[in-house]
């Protein structure tokens, strides 16, 4: 495995080399999981919407989460309904 003292010999700056491969293999943890403080927040509001309107997609339960006064941007409610199998499958007739 390459380090830091490789990158010196060949003349790469240490600043440039990546600050995660230097505890690669020493049992230091790398990145993530990141935690989810905007799923926490709307977590049940979203679920209790999805649940009463079973037809309504991630819009409009965003929309109604943002109606009771939660911030949550759509690509949360998205990810909360998908995870929890609350997403309507497919398109509703015209």
């Amino acid at each position: 495995m390459v380090g830091a003292e490789d990158a010196q010999a060949v003349g790469v700056p240490e600043r440039v080399w990546p600050c995660r491969r230097a505890g690669a293999g020493w049992g230091v943890r790398g990145r993530g999981p990141w935690p989810r403080p905007a799923r926490g927040r709307v977590d049940g509001a979203a679920q209790r919407h999805a649940r009463v309107h079973p037809v309504r997609g991630r819009r409009r339960v965003g929309a109604m989460c943002r109606w009771d006064g939660h911030r949550v941007p759509q690509a949360i409610v998205l990810r909360l309904l998908r995870d929890e199998g609350l997403l309507p499958g497919g398109r509703l007739p015209a």
